[in-house]
């Protein structure tokens, strides 16, 4: 593995431990810092945060749920790396990020958690309740 993908492996384990609203708020700083380097920050980093979230969210579903041909490819690695079993997924979803779209590493790490923790999971966990209520009423 490479030193670029161990350092990403490492910020999205670091991402995955911390709670949604310090997620939000490193991902509102960041923005803010890009956006005005030499200012001391001011803004509502967590508000800001679930925005650019938000947008990346509605991109990323707008890719793999509704793709337009020249994002097919992008679409498999993604969806393969979503419904991939184990702890790596998340952070292959980081480097598709920073590969595809050049997010920068933490920047990834931190919206390839809040995406796992706030859509991912919850969907799989409903995903298995109405495989079950199926097998219940007889349907494969």
């Amino acid at each position: 593995m490479s030193k670029h993908a161990d350092t990403l492996n490492r910020q999205v384990e670091e991402a995955i431990a911390l709670s949604d609203e310090a997620l939000f708020r490193r991902l509102g700083e960041s923005e803010e810092k890009c956006a005005h380097p030499d200012d001391e920050y001011r803004g509502p980093a967590e508000e800001l945060g679930q925005k650019i979230f938000s947008r990346w969210s509605e991109r990323l579903h707008q890719l793999v749920c509704e793709p337009v041909e020249e994002d097919e490819a992008v679409r498999d690695q993604l969806t393969t790396a979503i419904f991939t079993k184990g702890g790596g997924a998340a952070a292959l979803v980081a480097g598709l990020l920073v590969s595809s779209f050049s997010v920068s590493p933490p920047l990834a790490a931190a919206i390839s958690a809040l995406l796992f923790r706030i859509v991912i999971d919850p969907a799989g966990e409903e995903l298995c309740n109405h495989w079950a209520k199926n097998i219940e009423k007889g349907k494969p």
